[in-house]
């Protein structure tokens, strides 16, 4: 059992999200090291959260939240404050997921910015789960210039519309909202730094 932390990330929010602690050891997405140090996720005085992997005592560590309380159909909107510049291998996710459903992807649909250790590809994706099924993938670029950034996606009962870029196919009820930096395969080489508008 992964322990969590609860918090509530920004004031006058009814929301709560659990910090994951691995405890050292190896989990997915990504065979990462999640820790709940203030070191590793928090918020500003401005208000905006701060997703940093960091390296504790030789062991690359990093945070993922997880709502609370599980969400329904609705747009999912997500501001970024400025570029993240990360890393070639790293993966900021902020993706829904349900553990107890029938659905062998877990009804999960993500917004994930990497460059998947290609620096010439598009830094971000849409996904629908499965990943392979056509017109289930969406790549994009988004200009240094844009920041902040609003990425969004407006989940129904038969579609997913993106902010923006078109419709996905989906279904499901409510699901639970992840936000997540980790690398591909647990390996770091510096620092990174996600920050986001409340």
């Amino acid at each position: 059992m992964i322990p969590l932390k609860g918090i509530t990330l920004f004031p006058g929010q009814a929301h709560l999200w659990w910090l994951k602690n691995s405890l050292g050891y190896s989990l997915g997405p990504g065979a990462n090291v999640f820790s709940d140090s203030d070191e590793n996720v928090f918020v500003d005085e401005d208000g905006r959260l701060h997703l940093k992997i960091i390296n504790q005592g030789g062991t690359w560590t990093c945070p993922e939240l997880i709502s609370a309380e599980s969400f329904g159909y609705g747009a999912y909107n997500f501001i970024l404050a400025e570029n993240p510049a990360l890393a070639d291998n790293v993966t900021f996710g902020a993706f829904t997921w349900e553990d107890d459903t029938s659905s062998s992807n877990s009804r999960e649909i993500d917004l994930e910015l990497s460059r998947w250790n290609d620096p010439d590809s598009g830094f971000g994706q849409f996904v629908v789960q499965p990943w392979n099924n056509e017109g289930n993938l969406y790549r994009f670029d988004v200009p240094d210039a844009a920041y902040p950034y609003l990425y969004s996606f407006n989940w129904q009962d038969d579609y997913v519309g993106l902010h923006g870029t078109g419709v996905l196919p989906a279904s499901g009820p409510p699901m639970r909202i992840y936000l997540s930096i980790g690398s591909m395969k647990g390996v770091m080489s510096r620092p990174a730094v996600m920050k986001m508008c409340d």
